[in-house]
């Protein structure tokens, strides 16, 4: 299913990104510093967001040095074309510095704003929107299955387990939050597993849905990563394209 793959592509790029940033020196950010990118100029003057989920990550496999819980947050509003995740991470934190990744999928984009000191740097990459990609059988081999109700945040949530023979992910999405995650879910009903008796909840899940909590296993390679929400909460926050130098990398 597109959302695991999002997820776990997404993370997985964060903690890169993280990893690389953890040390950054003035000689290599004059290395990649260049002019105006061009590319830049097609994405809105200003990202704004109204809502902050915030969440932890644990990882769990047989690399064990990676196994831990981070820190996650995601940056949501009513637009359906993009959204935010920022990676909580110490070295960062220490050095002053911070960095949030946005999904622009309207313009195919994920740009990385960063903050390491006074100097303010974005980095712009391809970002292919999962909805344009064709969906084949393959892709519709998973079974679905309905496991009830709970209460997560205060919201209710309805649970679903998707599984095929390489992984099974257990989600709760609710439909009451007054944010969803519209551009998250990016997918649609062609994605339901084959035999699926009620593909419009696909549609449902791309408009309505806010996904609250994930439980995602790899049966091949005895890994695991959950998704457990700490917090959703009212929270301005703005990133103006005029206030960042981007990079000559990526695109």
């Amino acid at each position: 299913m597109k959302t695991k793959l999002i997820l776990a592509a997404t993370l997985s790029f964060c903690i890169s990104f993280s990893t690389l940033a953890q040390d950054p020196t003035q000689k290599i950010l004059q290395g990649i510093m260049g002019g105006k990118n061009k590319k830049a100029e097609a994405l809105p003057e200003t990202y704004a967001f109204s809502w902050e989920f915030k969440t932890n990550i644990e990882i769990e496999g047989k690399k064990k040095k990676s196994d831990g819980t981070y820190k996650m947050n995601y940056l949501i509003n009513e637009n359906d074309d993009y959204y935010a995740i920022e990676y909580e991470n110490e070295e960062l934190k220490k050095s002053g510095g911070s960095s949030v990744m946005v999904m622009d999928f309207n313009n195919e984009a994920m740009v990385i704003f960063s903050q390491y000191g006074d100097q303010n740097m974005a980095m712009l990459q391809k970002l292919k929107d999962p909805k344009t990609k064709k969906i084949k059988d393959k892709d519709r081999n998973y079974t679905y299955t309905e496991i009830g109700t709970k209460t997560i945040l205060g919201y209710e949530c309805y649970g679903i387990v998707l599984e095929n023979k390489k992984m099974k992910a257990t989600l709760y999405f609710t439909l009451d939050a007054p944010v969803n995650f519209s551009a998250f879910f990016a997918f649609s009903s062609e994605a339901a597993p084959a035999g699926f008796s009620d593909p419009e909840l696909f549609d449902v899940l791309k408009d309505e849905a806010l996904l609250m909590e994930l439980d995602m296993t790899d049966k091949k390679k005895n890994q695991s990563m959950k998704m457990i929400p700490i917090s959703l909460e009212q929270k301005k926050t703005e990133f103006h394209k005029k206030d960042y130098q981007f990079m000559k990398m990526g695109f």
